[in-house]
């Protein structure tokens, strides 16, 4: 597929969601299947855990305990490593969670640096928390459920990101996206079905669930074909977004970090935190306390200069 063809279409006036398409049927099995041939086919990536001390913590992790009141005593942050990024990803989690800190850098970590980069937290909480979803994406902060923490969910909340990040030269229109584009609902009309009910809700998240799908084709030998016998009735969207994000979507095309999201802010609070440089006044702001702890917090930007930098008190 040529994406000079893709921008010879016609001018049509769309649905303001795509709720015109039915579930294909089979329905795709994304926690058995599609899971199973991510993890078994995406390769490791190395990496090293830092645990941080209980001062800290990023702000949009807070965000994300403060909207779903959780005792932010409960909660841990280490930050990892990777071979392939000079700039560690920080993260978060319930330290009740199933989920431990390495299936976390381990799962994260197999998924391709160029997706990876439109990254900025990675959070677990209880799963009652998040209201019955699986995962959530807020500011680039990824929230997981600790009973739902699947490598496909945490790719499909990334392609939230790269759709609001990412710019396609002759598709996406100024601060517009992709799945907003005529292009992508074009291809919408132009398939069958879609591949989960939930890609029935919004532009964003058909674009965010078909993604999963072009995923695994690209990762897994014999692709969607092979799990999906009904798999023409959605190839025109999935097939379009390896075409518009090929090098984003295939594993090992990109080695190193150039497009990662500047880091959230850090909160502290207390000025004894090791590690940490002391922030001019013009860099630092008083902020409300957790409503659930005693502190007042300060808010500082820490810039890591491309260096490895631990805050284990140590």
């Amino acid at each position: 597929m040529q994406l000079l063809l893709l921008l010879t279409l016609p001018l049509l006036v769309f649905a303001d969601w795509p709720h015109s398409k039915r579930e294909i049927i089979p329905p795709f099995d994304f926690q058995g299947a599609i899971e199973k041939g991510l993890q078994e086919h995406l390769p490791s990536t190395p990496w090293r855990i830092t645990p941080w001390n209980g001062t800290l913590l990023p702000l949009e992790c807070n965000h994300m305990v403060d909207k779903y009141l959780v005792n932010i005593s409960k909660i841990e942050v280490f930050q990892v490593k990777y071979d392939d990024c000079n700039q560690p990803w920080v993260m978060c989690r319930h330290k009740e969670a199933k989920t431990n800190a390495s299936t976390m850098a381990e799962t994260f970590g197999k998924i391709p640096l160029s997706m990876r980069e439109y990254v900025k937290n990675l959070l677990v909480l209880s799963p009652y928390k998040i209201m019955g979803a699986y995962s959530v994406n807020y500011n680039d902060t990824i929230t997981v459920a600790d009973d739902s923490f699947f490598l496909y969910a945490i790719a499909q909340e990334m392609m939230h990101s790269i759709d609001a990040h990412f710019t396609v030269p002759n598709v996406t229109a100024e601060n517009g996206t992709t799945s907003e584009s005529d292009i992508w609902k074009a291809f919408h009309e132009k398939s069958d079905a879609v591949v989960s009910d939930w890609s029935t809700f919004t532009w964003q998240d058909n674009l965010a669930e078909t993604s999963v799908i072009s995923f695994y084709d690209a990762v897994v030998p014999g692709g969607v074909q092979a799990i999906q016998p009904n798999w023409t009735q959605v190839f025109p969207q999935y097939a379009l977004l390896q075409t518009l994000y090929r090098d984003i979507l295939t594993p090992g095309i990109k080695t190193n970090c150039t497009r990662r999201l500047e880091d959230t802010l850090v909160l502290y609070n207390n000025f004894s935190a090791q590690h940490i440089p002391l922030p001019n006044f013009n860099d630092t702001e008083k902020i409300s306390p957790n409503p659930l702890g005693n502190n007042t917090h300060w808010l500082i930007r820490y810039d890591w200069n491309g260096t490895e930098t631990t805050y284990d008190g140590n």
